[in-house]
């Protein structure tokens, strides 16, 4: 979907005004005429791209999280998950303050269920059942385990050491001890 330059920039205004506002108190106190006011934005403008401030934080976790699963979208072979992983590193590394507001002010259960629609399709066919190393009712407690192992790294790793870790050594971390999970293949059944 195209969104036009003048547009890009009055979303950029209230998604600024908006993690300011997240910053100082949480989500169920903040109004859309808050965000409109600090974003000299009208609230017309913002209910064309948000229903309300709710609606405002999952659009933008959901953007960060789809473009982290883009970063490994193209990358099937074995081989590539690693460039793959470092790119997804860097996603959650570029959006890290976002990232972490935003996180923290939605419902558990909504984040969970977001990361699981946007991820689980892509991780699947790494889970090993096609070489029988996991059977087909293991699949959703592996790819449940995978991804609650991969958020918590990430945001421990976002909160407490992201200035002494780079992302590229994180992503090494990850494809090593976490997503090598999802990457059983026959030579280790």
């Amino acid at each position: 979907m195209y969104i036009d330059r003048r547009a890009q920039k009055t979303i950029m205004a209230l998604n600024e005004s908006f993690i300011g506002l997240l910053k100082e108190k949480p989500l169920g106190r903040i109004t859309v005429k808050e965000v409109c006011e600090k974003a000299d934005i009208y609230r017309s403008t913002y209910y064309r791209h948000f229903t309300d401030p709710h609606d405002h934080a999952l659009s933008m976790l959901r953007a960060i999280l789809y473009d982290a699963k883009d970063c490994i979208v193209s990358h099937t072979e074995r081989i590539d998950i690693l460039d793959g992983t470092k790119k997804f590193c860097r996603t959650f590394y570029d959006n890290k303050e976002a990232y972490l507001v935003l996180r923290d002010s939605i419902h558990a259960n909504e984040y969970s269920d977001m990361v699981e629609e946007i991820f689980k399709w892509r991780f699947l066919p790494f889970l090993g059942i096609k070489s029988g190393y996991f059977d087909s009712e293991s699949e959703e407690y592996m790819f449940n385990y995978t991804m609650n192992a991969a958020q918590s790294v990430i945001a421990n790793w976002l909160k407490n050491d992201s200035e002494r870790i780079t992302p590229e050594k994180m992503a090494e971390f990850l494809h090593k001890t976490v997503f090598s999970i999802l990457t059983v293949d026959e030579r280790v059944a």
